[in-house]
């Protein structure tokens, strides 16, 4: 049973459900209850019967067509607080109806939710509160005492059931914030704050990519050396200046992450492989420009890169090694320059 990933899908799934369960308990009380009026004699309210369910096998049949079943549930909803506002005020069968009454207004608030559920609660209980001690016609002929013990139940019942639906969403947002904020750090990356590698991944499933587009691995020349000579603490700042230096030139749809280690992953929507190599070295120029201090002095760093052009999201994996082989060849070629085909290079400027 697929119930969806998001708070909103999941949210409506469980509605859906319910409808269903709604359509299949409807059925087979609203049914008998039906047969058992017609059987005594009591044809009106038969027949009610029979009208409200039909509309509760309308709902589910509406249910199951629908993409989004929130109008559904309002719609059921006020037909639940009818039914149940007839069941209550005409007795039912010998007085009976006001307590199917309440499983029939509980069952409309799960449905139509806490926000909507105060609304009709509160006017439920002030127009059938009235009713009941008034002198109309069609209303049973309940005691005080028995008028009272009703309303002071069905107001109890209900404050329950509003009570219940209220920590129900609020515990459910708190559970969906947490595992939000879980997400989002098994997608970041601590040091610089920006994708990792699971990150990319999970994006490149989620946001759609502007075809076709260039995919470009960075990775930092002598990572290794600057580590063992400056200490891990200055290779650290290394990395987080190149990550933000990357962010401030590219755009809101590009996508850009730690691939893993000093390695960053570059993914640029609707970019040619020629302006994307400009990109980085325009990047490059102003990383190389402003360079880091270790110790109170200026220390060099610089990057090399590999560029391939992806035309399929299919193709990501192809790509990707495509831009790894170059990268190899701008290392190859002596470092700091950028490889955007076979055997040319960008060199820095």
């Amino acid at each position: 049973m697929d119930f969806g990933s998001t708070p909103e899908a999941i949210e409506n799934e469980r509605k859906r459900l319910l409808l269903y369960a709604s359509a299949g308990l409807g059925s087979l009380f609203l049914g008998t209850f039906c047969l058992l009026s017609f059987i005594q004699g009591r044809t009106l309210l038969a027949v009610i019967l029979l009208l409200f369910l039909c509309v509760v096998f309308l709902c589910a049949f509406l249910a199951r067509v629908l993409k989004q079943v929130q109008p559904v549930c309002l719609f059921l909803g006020l037909v639940l607080y009818f039914l149940s506002s007839y069941l209550l005020l005409s007795g039912g069968a010998s007085g009976t109806g006001a307590y199917w009454s309440f499983a029939i207004t509980m069952l409309m608030v799960l449905l139509v939710g806490p926000k909507v559920g105060v609304l009709y609660m509160t006017l439920f209980l002030l127009t059938n509160s009235l009713a009941l001690y008034s002198d109309l016609p069609f209303v049973y002929a309940y005691s005080d005492i028995n008028a009272s013990r009703i309303i002071a139940t069905s107001l109890t019942l209900y404050t329950l059931i509003l009570a219940s639906e209220w920590i129900r969403v609020a515990s459910y947002s708190a559970i969906s914030t947490t595992s939000e904020s879980h997400r989002e750090q098994a997608n970041t990356d601590p040091l610089t704050h920006i994708l990792n590698r699971l990150g990319v991944q999970s994006q490149l499933q989620s946001q759609p990519l502007q075809l076709p587009c260039t995919v470009a691995i960075i990775d930092v020349d002598n990572f290794k050396q600057i580590n063992d000579t400056h200490g891990h603490d200055f290779g650290d700042q290394v990395l987080v200046k190149l990550a933000d230096t990357l962010q401030r030139h590219t755009k809101g749809g590009d996508i850009v992450g730690r691939w893993g280690g000093e390695e960053f992953l570059v993914l640029l929507n609707d970019t040619s492989p020629a302006s994307a190599a400009e990109l980085i070295r325009k990047i490059k120029r102003q990383f190389t420009s402003n360079p880091s201090l270790s110790d109170g002095q200026p220390i060099a760093v610089s990057f090399s890169a590999g560029i391939a052009s992806l035309q399929q999201i299919e193709d990501f994996e192809a790509a990707l090694k495509r831009a790894d082989q170059r990268l190899y060849q701008a290392k190859e070629q002596g470092r700091d320059r950028v490889v955007f085909s076979r055997g040319d290079a960008v060199l820095p400027q």
